[in-house]
């Protein structure tokens, strides 16, 4: 078999050590498997919590996978190599550029991730690619609407590197020298399962007037007239500090 796809940091289930970063990228894989290979209808929960279905789930396809079923799924070992052998005959390997990965990620994670788009509520960037809307600083999730589908580096390519996806809100966030900045779900933004995203600027043929915000270190549009919604302040987003960034589409 090729080399896996994914990088588990360590192992999860029964007793494990069930780090949430690799129980939420448990979840996110089961949930593009059809549910006769899953072994429920239902998709998971993504909350990176060791819960009671996803405890079943990973039994369940343990059922199918190993002739032991032991409730635990080991970095590397059967039970993750026979998940990645059904994407690949389902024909969802995208996974690997659609999901976002640890900052430690191998060499088959770099490449250009799509389906990100912009927030016509609070004028950010932010990942649709996890079937969720996130959060958004002007209340409820962010909304696509009239948005684009940009495209992003990750783990390579030129730009301005330090850029981090946020799992608590979905957005586009600074993080370089370990900023966090103010993420609308509360608290600081958390890029702990992010790859490492480059972003371009005045890049020729692109969209400019992306820029990041020195209040919640997102990124936003700025071209729409408006300053939009930022977590940590009330007059929205500030960008007197920022460059002028360029985003391309898919």
């Amino acid at each position: 078999m090729s080399a896996l796809i994914y990088s588990f940091t360590g192992s999860i289930g029964a007793n494990a050590k069930n780090a949430t970063e690799d129980v939420w990228m448990f979840q996110m894989i089961v949930n593009a498997l059809p549910a006769s290979v899953r072994g429920s209808a239902a998709p998971l929960t993504a909350d990176g919590k060791m819960g009671p279905g996803t405890m079943q789930a990973l039994v369940s396809i343990q059922k199918k996978a190993v002739r032991k079923p032991d409730g635990v799924l080991t970095p590397g070992g059967p039970t993750q190599k026979w998940i990645e052998a059904q994407l690949k005959v389902t024909k969802l390997p995208v996974l690997r550029i659609l999901l976002p990965m640890p900052p430690d990620s191998p060499p088959a994670a770099q490449g250009v991730q799509s389906n990100w788009r912009w927030c016509n509520k609070c004028q950010g960037l932010f990942f649709a690619g996890n079937g969720g809307q996130g959060v958004c600083p002007k209340g409820g999730g962010h909304s696509a609407a009239g948005s684009g589908n940009y495209k992003l580096s990750l783990n390579s390519g030129a730009g301005q590197s330090g850029w981090r996806w946020c799992k608590k809100c979905q957005g586009l966030y600074f993080g370089g020298g370990g900023a966090g900045g103010k993420c609308p779900s509360g608290g600081a933004h958390d890029g702990g399962a992010s790859g490492n995203y480059f972003v371009d600027q005045n890049k020729p043929a692109a969209q400019d007037n992306w820029r990041w915000c020195q209040v919640c270190a997102g990124m936003f549009f700025a071209g729409s007239g408006t300053a939009g919604a930022c977590a940590g302040r009330s007059n929205g987003h500030d960008k007197s500090a920022s460059g002028n960034y360029g985003l391309l589409q898919a």
